[in-house]
């Protein structure tokens, strides 16, 4: 959020959610999305093979409402998701996953995931203790709203969307819009504001389309097929 202070040094304040899927609804604000997340790190030797089949990038196991994601970070870090679509809003509570005890929660995970090939829940097995599980919201695609002198949103605050890639990018985009802007219009930060969110609103509303299309199709049954299709040219 960005809120114009009286002095001419007012900062910009905001924050990102590291997130992923499911689904509900969030009276007050409109369509959200809830669901399962688990997150864990692994360092594996270069030699182990979890370590070839992740690669130096992501590796995503997809289908019948369920996801693994595998990303490898700068510093040779293997961060995983595990994702259960189309959960019940308390299925935290439900799941009988014991969070507060990761080796107890790895192998519950695991069990959750039945005719998995062992070198998927490998990666689970490998995970440290580092286990976080994360319910997922967004905005309702489109979202905008009547200018406001003194103050406006940015990144997830404006726009909250699926986990799928675009909200970062967004994010990082209006923070250096919204200061072109000020800087743009030094004695009339009314206007900057108006102009910032009339380009923000459209860009990022495209955005969350896609978004949502995508995490449509990772919610769906044949998740790899459309993926895959997904990605072909044409």
């Amino acid at each position: 959020m960005y809120e114009r202070e009286s002095s001419r040094g007012a900062r910009g304040q905001g924050g990102m959610l590291d997130i992923h899927s499911g689904q509900r609804a969030l009276p007050a604000v409109g369509e959200v999305q809830q669901a399962v997340v688990g997150g864990c790190e692994r360092v594996p030797p270069a030699d182990h093979f979890l370590a070839a089949m992740v690669g130096r990038g992501n590796y995503s196991v997809l289908g019948n409402g369920l996801s693994l994601a595998a990303q490898r970070n700068d510093d040779g870090r293997v961060r995983i998701g595990l994702s259960f679509y189309n959960t019940a809003e308390d299925w935290f509570a439900t799941s009988g996953i014991p969070f507060d005890d990761p080796a107890a929660t790895r192998a519950r995970l695991i069990d959750l995931l039945p005719g998995w090939d062992s070198r998927f829940t490998a990666l689970i097995a490998a995970c440290d203790d580092t286990v976080v599980p994360r319910s997922i919201t967004t905005l309702p695609v489109g979202l905008t709203w009547p200018s406001t002198p003194g103050v406006t949103l940015l990144g997830d605050a404006a726009h909250l969307m699926p986990p799928v890639g675009e909200g970062a990018n967004m994010a990082l985009l209006d923070g250096a819009l919204l200061a072109l802007a000020l800087a743009a219009h030094p004695d009339d930060f009314r206007a900057a504001v108006k102009e910032y969110e009339r380009e923000m609103f459209e860009r990022t509303s495209a955005a969350a389309r896609m978004s949502a299309d995508v995490q449509e199709i990772l919610t769906s049954p044949d998740a790899s097929q459309k993926m895959l299709a997904f990605f072909q040219p044409g």
